[in-house]
């Protein structure tokens, strides 16, 4: 069964994700749990970074995420250039359009 890998890295203990070693915490962030877990008291099921949670769903949920990840990456192959013929530079962005009531705050 995995578990979860912690190692130290110039004397500060990190949680690594389970799939590609990338750090997900520093000791300071740990939660009581991963704490006990990398003092060796308890075991911890495998932790995985953003791009790797959804190996952590079960089934159908787990199935469903990765073919939206795949239709998600396909979208922005495809997407060269805007509606307006501009040629999109950074297809990762997402922009946020907030609206509300003048002086509700929507302008952070």
């Amino acid at each position: 069964m995995k578990t979860a890998n912690f190692t130290n890295i110039k004397g500060i203990g990190v949680l690594l994700c389970s799939e590609c070693s990338e750090v997900i915490k520093t000791e300071e962030q740990f939660n009581t749990m991963e704490r006990y877990a990398y003092e060796g008291v308890v075991t911890l099921l495998p932790q995985f970074c953003r791009e790797h949670e959804y190996m952590a769903m079960n089934g159908s949920e787990k199935a469903r995420e990765k073919r939206k990840r795949g239709i998600k990456e396909k979208l922005r192959e495809a997407m060269k250039k805007n509606i307006l013929g501009v040629e999109v530079t950074r297809p990762n962005q997402v922009m946020i359009i907030m609206r509300g009531i003048p002086g509700a705050g929507e302008e952070v």
